[in-house]
């Protein structure tokens, strides 16, 4: 899960971000609102986390703000308020959940999980094309009963390729969602292009050639 976490440097934003990276979650960090909006434009992440306070702006109307930019992803208010009636504007201003401070590391992350598997499917039990099976919890992924042996990054390709699935993911994409922050140092498209031959090869292994289909100066696509 590509997650975006958002505020000024805190220990309690600073302990959250820690305990994702435990549990295997890929961070990136902004402290400002414009900067937050311009990497959701950049970038698909699959929650974006608000910790008030901010720096600059308010939390309602960055929730505002990235809900008119269309993000599909969960969306979760960690705050100091404990009113119901601040809760209330954040919830109809576009955020999934919100989560009073303080707050045990633990219920943060089953509430992100619980609201990506509401607004993407993420956790679902698994993704079903055909005879392939995806299984998120596990990152296995199984052809015709037999297991597909990858890597972590040949995982996340075909993960992300079936979530999207019937629609054109670009080799950009890809890359910003297989590398997070680290994607503005690959240069070119050529580790992409080794990971995608290698699925490809062990893909054909197990009688599914031609399961990820290239739309040439377009991308990638997998059809159900």
């Amino acid at each position: 899960m590509k997650v975006l976490l958002i505020g000024a440097e805190s220990s309690s934003r600073i302990a959250l971000q820690r305990y994702l990276k435990r549990q295997g979650l890929e961070g990136q960090t902004v402290a400002q609102p414009k900067a937050a909006v311009q990497k959701v434009l950049q970038v698909e992440f699959d929650a974006v986390v608000v910790t008030e306070p901010l720096e600059k702006g308010s939390a309602i109307r960055l929730g505002q703000l990235l809900r008119q930019q269309e993000m599909q992803g969960g969306l979760l208010l960690l705050t100091p308020a404990t009113l119901p009636a601040y809760r209330i504007e954040a919830l109809e201003s576009g955020y999934d959940d919100v989560l009073s401070l303080p707050y045990d590391l633990a219920e943060a992350h089953a509430r992100l999980k619980a609201i990506v598997r509401r607004r993407t499917g993420l956790y679902q039990r698994e993704l079903r094309l055909d005879s392939l099976v995806v299984l998120p919890d596990e990152a296995t992924v199984w052809i015709g009963g037999q297991r597909l042996e990858l890597t972590k990054k040949e995982f996340n390709i075909l993960f992300f390729l079936a979530r999207n699935r019937n629609r054109v993911v670009s080799k950009d994409q890809l890359i910003d969602y297989l590398w997070g922050e680290e994607a503005e140092d690959i240069d070119g498209y050529d580790f992409l292009y080794a990971h995608l031959k290698n699925l490809r090869r062990k893909l054909k292994a197990l009688g599914a050639e031609g399961l990820i289909e290239t739309l040439y100066g377009m991308g990638y696509i997998l059809r159900s």
